[in-house]
């Protein structure tokens, strides 16, 4: 009876965990996490609280004196659903995004070739017949991947030692490439949608720039420095340049977009991170595990930083403004409506 008592409480501390590292994930609010799985805001914020003493418990076996609420199983499983379920649409997005610009053949393969030579100079003679996935980039990041199996020996062994075969090796390459090929434009095909008015493209610049400030956890003043309109001798000093324009960005009763440059940045590490999920579902299925709640995947904060950092350099174009029209219509739909973004979110999950 205590074996069993004590499986019931590790399996509760662990959905606690699992379900505190998920919430963590995207930053979501506990209204939005309460309607996700179908319960109340206090019982989420009891579900939240105690993570410290709950993996003490996982690591010691020593029952928390505070706070031991946790949910179901079913909570757990439709919170991380709806993380898998953000990661896909951010793949959706990514290949509708990049159809408005898409690459040529030849600007395909030069993005391509070298992640896929890096991914076969891992393959040894032993791996003829194995299955192997390729990451595919286009403009704007990850959008996708494609598998292949080896049908030809890559090399041979030689006195104990793997010898690849570079005619081969660039055959395979190139046959994959191809394949990606067709795979790419048919992914961008299936992801068209129609174009965008004024006042949509609005609506979907802006959203999608507040969601990328939620997620990544970006405040107006690190906007600020890697747009350019703020300088670290303003943080010095204290001032506040810099910090209403960057606020502007994101708020929907300012007429004005936020820079392309600061989207297109968050977008592609958004991906990154979609990429990073797909890997440890990847290694779930393969390994009988579960781990997405247990193991956070990289939300990608350092690349992020690296590639805003990368913004400071150059001079950032403004978004622009909405014309007079499409302001009018944006002030009414703030009259009329609280979720008008919604559709736009990076979140929404149809």
């Amino acid at each position: 009876m205590r074996e069993i008592d004590d499986e019931r409480r590790h399996q509760a501390m662990q959905r606690k965990v699992e379900f505190i590292r998920l919430s963590k994930i995207l930053r979501l609010p506990r209204k939005m996490i309460a309607e996700i799985v179908s319960a109340t805001e206090p019982q989420i914020k009891g579900w939240l609280d105690g993570l410290e003493g709950a993996e003490h418990y996982l690591a010691t076996k020593e029952w928390p004196g505070a706070n031991v609420n946790q949910p179901q199983e079913s909570a757990v499983d439709a919170l991380r659903e709806f993380t898998i379920a953000v990661a896909h649409k951010a793949i959706h997005d990514g290949r509708s995004i990049e159809g408005e610009n898409p690459f040529s053949k030849q600007e395909f393969i030069d993005a391509n070739r070298q992640n896929v030579k890096g991914v076969i100079s891992m393959i040894s003679d032993s791996d003829e017949g194995r299955i192997h996935r390729f990451d595919i980039l286009g403009r704007v990041g990850f959008i996708g991947s494609v598998s292949s199996s080896i049908d030809r020996k890559l090399g041979s062994v030689e006195g104990g030692h793997y010898i690849p075969d570079f005619e081969a090796t660039v055959a395979f390459v190139d046959d994959i490439l191809d394949n990606a090929w067709f795979s790419y434009r048919n992914w961008l095909k299936l992801a068209a949608g129609k174009k965008r008015t004024e006042l949509e493209e609005f609506l979907w610049q802006k959203t999608r720039y507040r969601n990328f400030i939620d997620f990544f956890g970006l405040t107006a003043e690190a906007i600020a420095l890697y747009a350019g309109i703020r300088t670290p001798q303003d943080v010095a000093a204290g001032n506040k340049i810099g910090l209403s324009e960057a606020r502007s960005w994101a708020e929907y009763s300012r007429p004005v977009l936020p820079p392309l440059a600061l989207v297109n940045e968050m977008q592609t590490a958004f991906l990154g991170w979609a990429r990073d999920l797909f890997n440890i579902v990847e290694k779930e299925r393969g390994n009988d595990a579960r781990s997405v709640g247990l193991v956070l995947p990289s939300i990608s904060a350092s690349e992020l930083d690296y590639r805003l950092k990368g913004l400071e350099s150059r001079k950032i174009v403004k978004g622009g403004n909405l014309s007079p029209i499409a302001s009018r219509e944006m002030k009414i739909l703030l009259r009329q409506s609280t979720d008008f973004h919604k559709s736009y979110s990076i979140f929404h999950i149809e």
